[in-house]
């Protein structure tokens, strides 16, 4: 006899069931999708005969929207929050320092809570975010800003995973896609209230309060989490903390903040340096994860990542990722430079289209409902419809100015089926032991693809903005009546301070603002091609697996 949770086991209880040990699966074995059915007991268990579910969900739902609030709500503020401090040439860091740590750590969240168990790991994710948030709101300038965003990322990479791995633990695995949806509708609906308002709250109260508003929501969902979730029955309480993979977490923020280092670098001596550290230190992690250890819990499973199906289910969550932030780099500036819009109408305008977020998650979810089988077209589409919304985004001109709330919507959509479609996809590869790993591994790739996205957007949009700036103005200069070395003040003004170059005359502004609308074109076309190999890596999925190919690492 074991203690092992069904997939319906509620956390509230501790009932006893026989089981077969994770020690009897077969690890070595090919990965198959579609998965098994499972017990026709377990899928025929009622939800409301799950005690406490829809007060635990909504603990869920409190910790996504928060989580998710926080995610945006620096999408339509980092230029204004970077602009105050004369920084907007790194202000997507206030973005992407919480990225890295919110999505080194996430894996780390799994691992834990099997050991320490889901209740704590809760309180502690809502309360490192609770400090991080307000400390975030005090910082007195963009460095020490940077220092508590990627604090704030600690907790946050556990407020929406750790949800994500409870609702696992207590929903019947037929039901789990249409709650999954619900949650993906509280992620939209936080990230749109993230996204639209803070501008309107940088331009009333202030910037500062963007982070503060957070503070009663997140003791809200402290209280929820205290009163009504508990550990399940399969909790691994008997492991020691030191079983968990800390060098792994350590290894991978290092790394991933070395790449970040490399893509700001100035000079190619400093990028190839930073560049190639990243590599050995990335590397010795993946080095680490295939050693076969049973002392530690790794931070990813080897076994989740060692077979191709695995690692191309994953390569599908990076590229969502990639494609999300870059278009989330992408439209404020675009409406804030090009269509001259303020920071409220830039947020606002996110609005509506957004709420198609959630739309494309019902529909995810709704043909899971009916057919698990079909998530393979699922993330098919999810990337059609995300090429098209990114060209269609690429569009936008001022003369298109009225269409643009219509315009965006695609993308969205194509976000609301793509994001719940890879998650599926990857985590119904697995036994219910590595319930928790695998959803964890998968929120891995999907933030470093987010991390790479903003900050590929960031420096592919600098160096388009520089590179066409610099050939007009130089082209212009003698009509211009400007020195070299005012054309390299102009450039490097522009970079830092939205401010100044709404203040430069008009026959130069013009020259900027076309400048960045054609660095902005460059990202979405970066943006477009990852989006393109996605999709074909998807196609080749499915033939390899017709084909009956197993690639074992």
């Amino acid at each position: 006899m074991s203690v092992k949770s069904l997939e319906t086991t509620p956390l509230i209880t501790t009932t006893v069931v026989q089981s077969t040990s994770d020690s009897e699966v077969d690890k070595d074995s090919q990965v198959q999708f579609p998965i098994q059915p499972v017990d026709a007991v377990d899928e025929d268990i009622s939800i409301w005969d799950i005690p406490n579910i829809f007060k635990i969900e909504l603990a869920l739902f409190t910790n996504v929207f928060v989580g998710s609030f926080e995610g945006t709500v620096t999408s339509s503020t980092y230029a204004i929050i970077s602009n105050e401090f004369d920084a907007v040439n790194i202000g997507s860091i206030i973005t992407i320092a919480y990225l890295i740590t919110s999505t080194s750590f996430q894996p780390l969240y799994g691992s834990l809570s099997d050991v320490l168990g889901r209740r704590f790991m809760s309180f502690f994710a809502i309360g490192v975010f609770s400090v991080g948030s307000l400390f975030c709101g005090l910082a007195r300038d963009i460095y020490s800003l940077f220092l508590f965003r990627a604090i704030t990322g600690i907790g946050g990479a556990g407020i929406i995973s750790m949800s994500t791995i409870i609702n696992s633990d207590v929903i019947p695995r037929k039901k789990r896609g249409l709650f999954q949806s619900f949650q993906n509708i509280m992620l939209g609906v936080g990230s749109i209230i993230g996204a639209s308002l803070g501008g309107l709250i940088c331009d009333t109260i202030g910037w500062r309060w963007c982070f503060i508003i957070l503070l009663p929501m997140s003791l809200l969902s402290l209280v929820l989490t205290y009163l009504y979730v508990s550990n399940p029955p399969h909790h691994l309480s008997g492991l020691k903390l030191s079983s968990v993979d800390i060098k792994g977490s350590v290894l991978l923020v290092v790394g991933l903040s070395l790449q970040l280092i490399a893509l700001y670098s100035r000079s190619l001596r400093f990028f190839l340096f930073f560049l190639i550290s990243s590599s050995l230190l990335l590397f010795y992690f993946i080095y680490d994860l295939s050693k076969n250890d049973p002392s530690t819990i790794k931070l990813i499973p080897w076994e989740t990542v060692n077979k191709l199906p695995q690692l191309l289910t994953l390569n599908f969550g990076f590229i969502v990722g990639f494609a999300n932030f870059a278009n989330i780099y992408v439209l404020p500036l675009l409406f804030q430079l090009v269509l001259n819009d303020s920071a409220t109408k830039a947020g606002l305008r996110l609005a509506i289209p957004s709420f198609f977020t959630s739309v494309g998650a019902l529909i995810t979810g709704y043909v899971m409902n009916k057919n698990v089988n079909h998530l393979n077209w699922l993330i098919k589409l999810g990337f059609v419809i995300l090429i098209l919304g990114t060209f269609l985004n690429s569009l936008i001109t001022p003369s298109l100015k009225k269409y643009v709330n219509f315009i965006i919507i695609p993308n969205n959509i194509g976000l609301g089926i793509a994001y719940p479609a890879s998650l599926f996809l990857y985590i119904f590869l697995f036994p219910n032991s590595l319930q928790a790993s695998s959803t964890t591994t998968l929120l891995l790739a999907r933030g470093v693809g987010q991390v790479w996205g903003m900050a590929g957007a960031s420096v592919v949009v600098a160096h388009l903005v520089k590179f066409k700036l610099w050939h007009v103005l130089a082209e212009h200069k003698k009509d211009l009546d400007l020195t070299d070395s005012q054309i390299a003040d102009i450039i490097e003004q522009s970079s830092k301070s939205l401010t100044y170059v709404r203040h430069l005359p008009e026959n130069i502004a013009v020259f900027v603002h076309s400048s960045y609308k054609a660095g902005l074109w460059g990202a979405q076309m970066v943006s477009i091609a990852v989006l393109v190999l996605g999709l074909l890596a998807s196609i080749f999925k499915d033939f390899s697996s017709k084909a009956g190919k197993k690639f074992v690492i």
